[in-house]
């Protein structure tokens, strides 16, 4: 009975040394799993199998002291977690729907609800949305709709469109297949709307609001799951209000094209859409992100919250309480698009590990906040941002703590020259400390190098010059996605808000330029 204790103890203690390793493991057979789902091959599924088999034979001979106390077990609970990320991602698959039967079909008539905020271009006039239908009238007959999702197009002026998420319409159009990719590298739009669950795309030129959503539907929902996406519909609802007025109140001060530029830095690239030329501007020069909220925006904004507070006398529980809420904030406003949930799921890890006293390890974290991710949205193994919000973020976690490796006698030297300053100038010091100045040079070109795989995959395009473009962009970004989401708080304080707002915006109006002028 002892030996039996000994032997658990040590291997306890032995999964606690290597939890890096093992979320590593964990990660790459359950995406492999997801993968090999998402394929639909049997010979994918076999090589993956063969593959992950060599890998963990591999990864087990480097780690001998793991392999020594971990049964053979060990190996039985991996290709288990892969059968769990084949049958989730099969589980959260859509195969079809009503209209699967249907490849075109003309004068339909469908009744629902806007799922998701509608996308309006500018310059083509055609905002589009995701509609979920529950009703199809053909031919006069009215056939009740369960389980489908169509993307809408309607022909109009964003200024003349008044949808929002939540309202019941009725549309009128053609009903008709996204086309697939023909091509090898060509962009398969029917797969892209089929990984957002949608199989069916709507044109139409006449649309009527049939009402708005509000408490009385919440009240009047008969199941759980209705109450719970009445209630979601409400409160994202609301945060885009918040969203719109906040860019209105901006409105007044901050002008086209760089209006739109705040607010895809800020709240997202379905914000506000900047003109094509500024957007061509921004594709040609590899810096497109940036005009979508991104894992990066997420950081950024959280540690200038955390330098802010790190002058205000509270407790340091009640701070990182404070730059969860700031992260959970801004995910929502923004959406919750893929590259801010991986962020943002990461960085909470990290402040509760930071409130248990425990030090949170980066590379631990990002496996874990990307299996966690997965485990509810197998899809987004083929979503391009997500991959490249983890990609650039493992690159990084990889990469720059050889800076501090590197430059650590210097920066321990430059610590205590400016020990004798006082608490704000130390601060200063510290943000521009040669360390800090190498970290502006090389966080974008590690970020930039780690995406170039996938770039060039995705988008058959990669700009040479894209990573001196954004060394030179990222600082003010910062200082940009800060601001801009500081000063959402202070559009909703009465009579003060535009002393308030034009100050910031004209510091705001003068970065940005320099950002169009790069």
């Amino acid at each position: 009975m002892s030996f039996n204790r000994v032997v658990n103890s040590e291997i306890i203690n032995n999964l606690k040394e290597n939890k890096t390793f093992i979320c590593v493991l964990l990660f790459i057979f359950y995406v492999s799993g997801t993968i090999a789902f998402y394929h639909h091959q049997t010979l994918f599924i076999l090589s993956s199998i063969t593959l992950i088999f060599l890998i963990t034979i591999f990864f087990l001979i480097l780690n001998k002291k793991f392999m020594s106390t971990i049964p053979p077990f060990f190996v039985l609970c991996l290709y288990l977690i892969f059968a769990l990320g084949f049958l989730n991602a099969k589980a959260h698959f859509v195969y079809e729907d009503e209209f699967s039967e249907i490849s075109y079909l003309k004068n339909v008539e469908l009744r629902g609800y806007v799922k998701n905020i509608p996308n309006c271009n500018n310059s083509k006039n055609i905002c589009k949305f995701p509609l979920k239908v529950n009703e199809a009238i053909v031919k006069n007959k009215n056939y009740k709709i369960k389980n489908s999702v169509v993307l809408v197009s309607v022909e109009e002026d964003k200024n003349n469109f008044k949808l929002k998420l939540g309202d019941e319409v009725s549309l009128k159009g053609i009903l008709t297949t996204p086309s697939n990719s023909t091509n090898p590298s060509q962009f398969d739009y029917g797969k892209f709307l089929n990984n957002k669950g949608i199989l069916k795309t709507f044109y139409s030129n006449e649309y009527h609001l049939l009402a708005s959503i509000n408490l009385n539907k919440l009240k009047t929902a008969q199941t759980i799951k209705e109450k719970l996406e009445y209630t979601n519909i409400l409160f994202t609802r609301f945060m885009y209000d918040i969203r719109d007025y906040a860019i209105f109140k901006h409105s007044k001060y901050i002008k086209s094209p760089r209006l739109e530029i705040l607010g895809g830095v800020v709240f997202g690239d379905d914000a506000i859409n900047p003109p094509d030329n500024i957007r061509d501007s921004f594709i040609n020069s590899g810096l497109l992100h940036l005009l979508a909220a991104s894992g990066l925006n997420v950081a950024l904004i959280l540690s200038m919250w955390l330098c802010v507070v790190y002058f205000m006398n509270i407790p340091y529980r009640l701070k990182l309480f404070s730059g969860i809420f700031i992260v959970l904030l801004y995910a929502v406003m923004t959406g919750f698009p893929p590259s801010i949930v991986r962020a943002s799921v990461m960085l909470v890890l990290m402040l509760f590990g930071k409130l248990m006293f425990r030090e949170a390890n980066g590379i631990s974290l990002i496996f874990a906040a990307g299996l966690l991710i997965l485990l509810f949205k197998p899809r987004y193994i083929n979503d391009v941002g997500f991959l490249l919000s983890f990609l650039v973020t493992l690159g990084l976690l990889v990469c720059v703590p050889s800076v501090n490796i590197l430059f650590g006698k210097q920066n321990k030297e430059y610590m205590k020259k400016i020990k004798k300053f006082n608490k704000p100038i130390k601060s200063f010091l510290i943000a521009f400390s040669p360390v800090s100045l190498v970290c502006m040079v090389f966080v974008p070109f590690v970020a930039q190098l780690w995406a170039a795989p996938l770039q060039a995959y995705y988008f058959n395009t990669f700009s040479s010059y894209s990573i001196l473009a954004n060394i030179a962009v990222i600082p003010f970004i910062g200082i940009v996605s800060f601001l801009g989401f500081i000063s959402t708080a202070f559009c909703f304080i009465p009579f003060i808000s535009d002393s308030i707002l034009r100050p910031i915006d004209f510091v705001l109006n003068f970065i940005i330029q320099i950002i169009l002028n790069i």
